[in-house]
């Protein structure tokens, strides 16, 4: 709505107000477009992709004191867990996006060909618990979408500098 005001200078002049409608009020709404299909209808979501069949892992010590526990795995997961015999959780893994690491750690130099690289930063009493045991512990890997594997836990012998 368009509003037209007239103030009056002088003190206490009168305050006049007149409303019109804007020509956009009165108009007929726009059509609107139906939704276009982008995706093939058979395609309803994420197509299941093959769960990790093995898991290694390497640490890399930073000048800082902590360390990193650096996971390899040949497939795709949407998250990690490392648990114990009884299946506790020792720790909670989300997949890592990106980072910058020198040549000598084990992101950098660790990895295989065809693996994918993760990794997590790890107290010190945990590593030693890990490293004392590497056995004992399995790695529940989420599959994307769906799905789930537990996979031992190998030591794949890497010990870099983060």
């Amino acid at each position: 709505m368009i509003a037209a005001l007239t103030l009056a200078a002088a003190c206490g002049g009168a305050v006049t107000s007149v409303a019109t409608p804007s020509p956009s009020a009165t108009a007929p709404p726009s059509p609107t477009r139906a939704p276009e299909i982008t995706k093939p209808p058979e395609l309803v979501g994420q197509p299941q992709l093959p769960l990790p069949t093995r898991m290694r892992f390497g640490v890399d010590r930073r000048a800082d004191g902590t360390a990193l526990l650096v996971l390899f795995f040949d497939c795709c997961a949407l998250g990690l867990r490392i648990v114990d015999a009884a299946g506790g959780d020792l720790l909670r893994v989300a997949i890592a996006g990106s980072g910058i690491f020198g040549a000598d750690s084990c992101v950098s130099r660790g990895r295989r060909e065809n693996e994918v690289t993760t990794w997590v930063r790890i107290d010190g009493t945990t590593l030693a618990e890990l490293l004392a045991r590497p056995s004992s512990y399995r790695v529940v890997a989420d599959g994307v979408p769906a799905g789930q594997v537990v996979l031992p836990l190998v030591d794949g012998g890497c010990r870099g500098t983060a």
